[in-house]
């Protein structure tokens, strides 16, 4: 392609998220190139004025170089390429895959068109929701196995797993699955064993609870009823769902047949799903927050605290599989409770599509994923 044309294409679009234009060459750059690492990467043009004039810069070797070498100015160093488009400068840098990004001018984040400082609050949440998990692996100190361990929780995972694997103790089991330790002759589980087979998992971890709010209107402003679930893992989702449905609507529609067609308000096997992406795939290092089912007057959400994974977006998560949790998501996968194939969205948008209402909204609201589900029209409360 022609590098006029390329450069001619790319001011046409105006700055923008992934787009952002600089005169020259400012000290300061770095600020741009951290604010792209700290966002969804992108595009900065050196030499185009903020109106989208091409001013030129000095584009020899040197001065490629050097704004090469701004990379390990950025603590994680962050991926970037710089080429030449005719007068002008293309550095093409790359989200970050260890977020967040620091330069000597601090932290920096592109919203918009515009690259701003990111508050103190910001950074520390951002930390959290993009370093790897280590929750899943900690081992609780407090859990007794004798005295906490949910024996019906346990046997209801057990019955799915491989002959030889069910008919091992817990003792020697769990240990070779990387969820439990043997120490001093005392089983010490791991946080992700505790919130699968915990009598009262929210007596060790405080945030593993589903809040369910059901509201009277669509703004939610006010509340009905609120419940709080804290669950084993192999018991919580039925029961969610049990609660959920004594509040749903039920349409009935005449056939020729001697019995009317059912047709639930919401398709029920979608939010299972949507629930158990929730919960297996959220940010669980991030204390007092916890997933939320929201039932309104005209859709049904569905919150998991952490935001998307790096990597993914609303628009390939659907082709992402990409395990934030692993021990965890490996003990719910051989407890038969998800795939671990990355197949949920997929599977939600063809129960939906089955069910006669529109695909799930997933959207990432801000260190939240939210997922919004609407009512089937027969079933839509009035």
């Amino acid at each position: 392609m022609n590098r006029n044309v390329a450069l001619v294409d790319l001011i046409a679009q105006g700055e923008h998220q992934k787009l952002e234009f600089k005169q020259g060459i400012p000290k300061d750059i770095v600020k741009s190139i951290v604010g792209m690492a700290n966002a969804s990467g992108g595009t900065i043009l050196l030499g185009v004025s903020d109106s989208g004039d091409v001013v030129g810069v000095n584009a020899s070797n040197k001065t490629v170089a050097s704004v090469e070498d701004l990379a390990t100015a950025c603590d994680p160093r962050v991926v970037m390429n710089v080429t030449r488009l005719g007068e002008c400068l293309a550095v093409d840098v790359s989200e970050s895959t260890s977020k967040p990004v620091v330069c000597d001018w601090g932290y920096y984040q592109r919203r918009g068109s515009q690259t701003v400082e990111m508050l103190l609050r910001e950074v520390q949440e951002m930390n959290l929701t993009y370093s790897p998990s280590t929750f899943e692996f900690r081992f609780c100190q407090d859990f007794s196995f004798c005295e906490d361990m949910s024996r019906e929780a346990y046997d209801m995972w057990r019955k799915e797993l491989p002959y030889e694997l069910s008919q091992m103790e817990p003792q020697e089991l769990l240990p070779k699955l990387s969820a439990a330790e043997m120490c001093d002759s005392q089983l010490l589980m791991t946080n992700a064993a505790v919130l699968m087979f915990a009598s009262n998992p929210r007596q060790f971890i405080s945030h593993c609870h589903i809040t369910y709010l059901l509201f009277k209107d669509d703004r939610g402003t006010e509340i009905l009823k609120r419940e709080d679930l804290a669950l084993p893992i192999p018991m919580l989702f039925d029961n969610v769902l049990d609660l959920l449905s004594r509040h749903m609507n039920t349409a009935y529609i005449p056939t020729k047949e001697a019995h009317d067609i059912e047709i639930s308000e919401y398709p029920m096997l979608a939010v299972h799903e949507a629930l158990i992406n929730a919960v297996a795939h959220r940010n669980w290092d991030i204390g007092g927050a916890n997933v939320f089912i929201e039932l309104y007057s005209d859709k049904l959400c569905v919150k998991s605290p952490g935001g998307f994974p790096v990597g993914v977006t609303a628009e390939n998560i659907a082709a992402t599989c990409i395990r934030r949790n692993k021990l965890l998501a490996d003990l719910m996968h051989r407890g038969n409770i998800i795939e671990n194939a990355g197949s949920g969205v997929t599977r939600m948008r063809e129960e939906c599509e089955a069910h006669g209402t529109p695909p799930p909204v997933i959207e990432d609201i801000g260190h939240h994923v939210m997922v919004t589900f609407k009512p089937h029209p027969s079933a839509v409360r009035q």
